[in-house]
C-alpha cells in the first residue's frame, strides 16, 4: 500500500508540485494525533517507502529535464514565477502579473532555468522584508485557491457567446460543483482523523 500511494503521489506530484509536501504533512498529522502515539521510527521508514516510490515517479522526468534544460530541475520551472506572481508589491491574493516586479523576469524558453532562479530570488526577498504584508495575503489565498478553483464559469464568460443567454443555468451548475468541491474538501479533513 505504501509503494502504491508513493506511486499516485509520484503522478500527482508530476502534476502539481506541491503535492511533493503532502505525504511528509499527513505523516505529520497521523505521527501527532494517533493515539497510542505511533513508533517513530517506523513512522519516519514508512514515510521512506513512500517517498521512493514517488521518487520512481520523478526522477525520469527530472532526467529529462536535465538533458533538455542542462541544469537539475526536478518538476518543472514554474514555481519561482507562481510564487513571484503571488509574493509582490502589487499582491492581492490572485496573482500579480503585470508587477513591476514579476515583469523584470525574462520569458525567454532558453533561459527559463535563471528565470525561476531569478524570480524565486525576488520573490523570497520581498516575503523577507515585507512579512507583515505576507501573512495578510495567506487567508486571501486560501480563499483565492479552494473558493473559485473547482468551477469553469469563467471560461464559458470568456468564450462562449451564449453565456448572457444562459448564464443562470452556468451559475447554477458553478453552485452545485462549489458545494460539491467544498464537502470533498470535508471529507478529505475528516479522512486524516479516520
Amino acid at each position: 500500500r505504501l509503494v502504491s500511494a508513493g506511486i499516485i503521489f509520484g503522478f500527482a506530484a508530476l502534476t502539481k508540485a506541491q503535492t511533493l509536501l503532502l505525504p511528509a504533512a499527513l505523516f505529520a498529522v497521523w505521527w501527532v494525533i494517533s493515539r497510542p502515539p505511533l513508533p517513530f521510527f517506523p513512522t519516519i521508514g514508512r514515510a521512506a517507502v513512500v517517498y521512493a516510490a514517488m521518487a520512481a515517479v520523478i526522477l525520469p522526468w527530472t532526467a529529462r529535464n536535465y538533458h533538455v534544460l542542462g541544469d537539475i530541475v526536478l518538476i518543472s520551472t514554474n514555481g519561482g514565477p507562481t510564487l513571484l506572481a503571488g509574493n509582490n508589491p502589487t499582491a492581492n491574493g490572485d496573482d500579480a502579473e503585470d508587477d513591476p516586479l514579476v515583469k523584470r523576469l525574462p520569458h525567454d524558453v532558453t533561459h527559463q532555468v535563471a528565470s525561476d532562479r531569478l524570480a524565486t530570488s525576488l520573490a523570497v526577498d520581498w516575503i523577507n522584508n515585507h512579512r507583515l504584508a505576507f501573512a495578510v495575503l495567506i487567508p486571501r489565498k486560501i480563499w483565492r485557491l479552494w473558493a473559485p478553483d473547482g468551477e469553469a464559469e469563467w471560461c464559458y464568460q470568456l468564450g462562449y457567446r451564449g453565456y448572457s443567454q444562459y448564464w443562470p443555468i452556468f451559475r447554477a451548475v458553478r453552485a452545485i460543483n462549489q458545494v460539491y468541491y467544498s464537502g470533498l474538501m470535508v471529507l478529505f479533513l475528516l479522512s486524516i482523523l479516520i
